[in-house]
C-alpha cells in the first residue's frame, strides 16, 4: 500500500497531542469518512483492521466447528413471518424498499431467513448441532443515526446453532461465550460480560466513558446506570409461532430444533479495541490486527525508485509492509503517522542506506543495503538486542 492513494490521509490531526484527541474524531478520519447520513465510507487503513478482525474471528469461530455462509443483503418481506412476532418499533426500523423492488428489505436481523432456508430441508438429528457463522452489512432506519456507533449502515459478524435441544443448546452457548473471550483477548479488549442463564442468553459490554450508553448492570452499580457500549451478545431465539422448521429424531417423529443466534457489533468493538489500545504515541493494535508492520519512508523524492524497490522485495519476502511515498509532508510527520497507524517499525530510506526506527522513534539499527536490512528481518531480534547493548553501552560511557 502507498499512503500517497490514502483517502483522507493528509486530514489526520498532527497538530494537537494524540492523548487529547477523542477515539471517535481520530476514528472519523482516520477509519471511516461520513459525507452520508450515518453511512460509513471506510478508508483503505480502515479496511485492512475490519479484514484482519474478521479474518481473526471467522478463523476462531471454524475453529469450534462453525462453517461460513454468506446471507444476501436484500431479503424477501414474507419471510419475516418465519421468525419470532416482530413488533411496531422493531418493524418501523426496516428498510422497506420500493418500485421494482417492493416487496424485499434490506437486511436487518437474519434469523426469519435462515429458519426459512433450514425449513426446506429434510433435516436429520445426526446432522444437528448445526453451527454457522457469517460476517456482512446489516441496516436499520435509525432516527437518531450517530456514525459508527450507531449508523444506518453497519457490519455484523454473527452466527446461530440450530439445537436437538437444551443440553445441546446450553453447549452451544458456552461456545459462544469460548468464542467471544478467545477473539477479546486476541484484540486485548478489556469487557464485561452480563448473564441471564434463566433465558440462556449473555451481553458483552465495554465499560467506558466513550460508550456514551447508560446500561443498567446491577452487579456492577445495583443503584444506577454505568457508561458502557453493547457489543455482543447470544440468547436463546424463540417463537410460539408454528414454523415449518423440524428435523426428524431418533424415533423417527418430526420435531421442533432450538435455536440460538448470536451477533458482535464489528465496528462497535473496532472502536472499542482502538480506544483501549492507544498510547501517547498512537494507536497500539495487537498484531493480528495491524494493517502494517512496517512503513517504508524516502527520505527525498529522489530516493523513491530506491524505496519502491525495497517495498516490491519485502512484500515478496511476505512482510506486512506498506511506503509513505507522499512528498509534502517531512519525514517526521510521516514518522508520526507511522506511530498513529501502529505500526511498530518505520524504515527510513537515505542516500548512505536504511535507518530503522521503533514505534517510539528510538533508531535501532542502519543498514546500508539490502542485504544487510535482509539479515534484520530473518534475524530481527537478534539485530534488536545488540542495537539497545550499544545503546546501553554509549550511555555508561557517557557517564
Amino acid at each position: 500500500m502507498f499512503l500517497s492513494s490514502f483517502i483522507n490521509v493528509n486530514n489526520y490531526n498532527l497538530r494537537d497531542p494524540f492523548s487529547t484527541q477523542s477515539t471517535e474524531d481520530l476514528l472519523n478520519n482516520i477509519v471511516f469518512r461520513y459525507d452520508t447520513n450515518a453511512i460509513p465510507f471506510m478508508t483503505p487503513f480502515g479496511t485492512k483492521i475490519i479484514q484482519n478482525m474478521e479474518n481473526t474471528m471467522l478463523a476462531h469461530a471454524s475453529n469450534y466447528g462453525m462453517e461460513q455462509i454468506e446471507p444476501p443483503t436484500i431479503v424477501d418481506n414474507a419471510v419475516l413471518e418465519q421468525g419470532q412476532e416482530i413488533g411496531e418499533q422493531f418493524r418501523s426500523k426496516i428498510m422497506f424498499l420500493q418500485g421494482n423492488m417492493e416487496g424485499f428489505h434490506l437486511m436487518m436481523t437474519p434469523e426469519p431467513l435462515i429458519i426459512n432456508i433450514l425449513s426446506d430441508n429434510n433435516l436429520s438429528h445426526q446432522q444437528l448441532p448445526m453451527r454457522y457463522t457469517y460476517a456482512m452489512n446489516f441496516y436499520r432506519d435509525m432516527a437518531d443515526p450517530r456514525h459508527f456507533l450507531r449508523g444506518k449502515q453497519f457490519r455484523m459478524f454473527g452466527g446461530f446453532t440450530v439445537d436437538s435441544g437444551m443440553q445441546s443448546l446450553q453447549e452451544s452457548c458456552e461456545m459462544f461465550d469460548a468464542l467471544t473471550q478467545t477473539m477479546f483477548s486476541d484484540f486485548k479488549l478489556p469487557y464485561h460480560k452480563h448473564d441471564n442463564p434463566d433465558k440462556l442468553m449473555a451481553e458483552y459490554f465495554y465499560l467506558s466513558e466513550a460508550g456514551k450508553e447508560n446500561v443498567y448492570l446491577p452487579e456492577i452499580n445495583p443503584d444506577k446506570k454505568v457508561r458502557a457500549l453493547s457489543l455482543a451478545m447470544y440468547y436463546h431465539y424463540t417463537t410460539d409461532k408454528p414454523l415449518r422448521l423440524k428435523y426428524v429424531n431418533k424415533e423417527n417423529k418430526k420435531v421442533k430444533p432450538v435455536f440460538l443466534t448470536y451477533g458482535l457489533g464489528t465496528q462497535r468493538t473496532l472502536f472499542s479495541i482502538m480506544d483501549s489500545n492507544r498510547d501517547e504515541y498512537g494507536f497500539n493494535l495487537p498484531d493480528c490486527l495491524r494493517p502494517f508492520d512496517y512503513i517504508i519512508i524516502p527520505m527525498q523524492p529522489q530516493l523513491k525508485p530506491l524505496a519502491n524497490l525495497t517495498y516490491v522485495r519485502m512484500q515478496s519476502m511476505g512482510l506486512n509492509v506498506a511506503m509513505d511515498d507522499r512528498t509534502n509532508v517531512s519525514v517526521a510527520n510521516r514518522q508520526k503517522y507511522s506511530q498513529i497507524l501502529s505500526s511498530p517499525t518505520n524504515i527510513v530510506v537515505t542516500s548512505d542506506g536504511y535507518k530503522i526506527f521503533n514505534r517510539k522513534l528510538e533508531k535501532v539499527a542502519e543498514k546500508e543495503n539490502f542485504m544487510q536490512l535482509y539479515d534484520y528481518f530473518t534475524q530481527p531480534q537478534q539485530v534488536m538486542s545488540s542495537a539497545v547493548n550499544i545503546a546501553q553501552m554509549k550511555r555508561r560511557l557517557q557517564r
